[in-house]
Parts: C-alpha cells; sequence; structure tokens
C-alpha cells in the first residue's frame, strides 16, 4: 500500500500544512547590489546571532567533516564556506517536517510534489540527482570515490537518494562531488583569486550550479538568501557570507 501525506506522524501534519502554505506564498527575489567593502564590513556573527554562533559549534562538534573532505581531495576550509550559510539557515525542527514531505510525498511521487532542502548542508533531492547524473563526466579516478546510484528518476532511486540526505556523511560526499564537478566544468577558468571562486562556487551551490556562467556570475552580488521559513524579510548575499566566513576562518590565503 502506498503511503501519502497523512501518514506523517500527526504531530507534524499541521506544522507541514503550514510550511507548505509559506513556502509557496508568492515572492519577489530583490535584487540589492551588495559592494566589495561591505562583503568585509558586515559583521554576520552579529547579524546572525545565536544561529551563527550554533552553525561555528556544529562545526566545532563535528570536526570528522574537516577530514573527510580532505580524504576526498577538497580543501576542506574551501567546502565548509560554500555551506555554511546553508548551516546557519538550519532549523531542526523545518529539518524533520521536509524530510517527512520527502519520505511521503518525493519517494512515491517525486521532485513535482515534494523537493526540500534538507539536512545541515540543505540540499535537495534533485541537486543530488544531477551529482550522481553529472558523476559520469568526472575523470575514472575522481569518479572512483563516489558509489554508483541510479541518476533515473524512479522510486527506488528516490528511496536510496532520500536516504542517503538523511546522513550527514553523505552530505559531506555529495558536497565534495559538487567541488569536483564544478572543477572539471571549469578547469579552463583563470581564477583572479581564491575569493572570486568561492563566491562563484557559493553562489552556484545555493543557486543551481547547472546555469550558465554569466546567469551565475549576474546573481553573485544579488541578495536574495534569507533564513525564515517563509520568502519573507530580511535578504543577505550568499556568496558574502561565504567569503566573511572564510576570512573570519583565515585557512586559505583570499
Amino acid at each position: 500500500m502506498r503511503k501519502s501525506l497523512f501518514h506523517i506522524p500527526g504531530s507534524y501534519k499541521l506544522l507541514l500544512y503550514i510550511f507548505l502554505c509559506l513556502n509557496f506564498l508568492p515572492c519577489k527575489i530583490y535584487g540589492q547590489e551588495v559592494s566589495f567593502k561591505q562583503q568585509h564590513t558586515t559583521d554576520y556573527a552579529q547579524v546572525f546571532g545565536s544561529k551563527y554562533t550554533d552553525a561555528v559549534t556544529f562545526l566545532y562538534r563535528n570536526y570528522w567533516i574537516w577530514d573527510s573532505l580532505e580524504a576526498h581531495q577538497v580543501e576542506p576550509a574551501f567546502a565548509i564556506a560554500i555551506v555554511f550559510p546553508e548551516i546557519i539557515r538550519y532549523s531542526e525542527i523545518k529539518d524533520k517536517i521536509e524530510k517527512g514531505a520527502l519520505f511521503s510525498l518525493y519517494i512515491y511521487y517525486g521532485e513535482t510534489y515534494a523537493n526540500f532542502s534538507v539536512g545541515e548542508f540543505q540540499m535537495k533531492p534533485s541537486f543530488a540527482r544531477q551529482l550522481d547524473e553529472d558523476l559520469t563526466k568526472l575523470p575514472k579516478r575522481k569518479a572512483r570515490q563516489y558509489p554508483a546510484i541510479n541518476s533515473a528518476d524512479i522510486q527506488d532511486a528516490r528511496k536510496e537518494r532520500v536516504e542517503r540526505l538523511d546522513e550527514l556523511h553523505w552530505q559531506v560526499r555529495y558536497l565534495a562531488l559538487f567541488i569536483h564537478i564544478m572543477d572539471e566544468r571549469y578547469k579552463n577558468k583563470q581564477w583572479t583569486s581564491n575569493a572570486e571562486k568561492l563566491r562563484f562556487y557559493a553562489t552556484a551551490y545555493n543557486y543551481g550550479y547547472t546555469r550558465p556562467y554569466t546567469e551565475i556570475y549576474e546573481v553573485i552580488n544579488k541578495k536574495y538568501f534569507h533564513l525564515g521559513w517563509a520568502t519573507l524579510g530580511e535578504r543577505y548575499c550568499y556568496a558574502d557570507i561565504s567569503l566573511n566566513y572564510a576570512l573570519k576562518n583565515q585557512k586559505i590565503n583570499y
């Protein structure tokens, strides 16, 4: 018998309903430009308060993430800076509701019905599916690090994909895979600095890495990142938060 939305535990039904309503409210993506000076002067630790502190604490308590990224041959400080804004945004309650929707809707009916960002790194099933598909474009020595998964949009593959996203160590693997795929895609690009590369990769991660280079670059300074459940309220530049964290971390010369 197929599961449905009504198989979600009762305590989550009302919250899921509210969440769906908020997330499908019509919204306008604001496009305020952010100056280079603002990137270095904004104190995001003060802006985000306890959520920023919680994100730093999470990384401190899970230092194995750094070792795992290094084992996958990516620079840990660079990779973590890319997802740091998502760790700030992460909400345990919201995450449980979204995962409930994925297990009840996405697995059985696909991305049209549910494609929420889940986990500390806020990854969508569609993002993971695209990475699985692009795995074949990597050199074999790198591709061997990642167990293959059927990238087709079928129920068994969707189930395995959601189960992977439910585990932090798989999110770390997907993050490393994302960086390898980006490196392969832009292997002929000459970056002016590590800061430029980080801001571009961070924007691609949040905005959609399969989009054309020019489109990603056009939104790199835009304020469209928000922390709320609904798409309302204050917005921030995702790339600036990533770079700000990297500068504070000071493990790479930017």
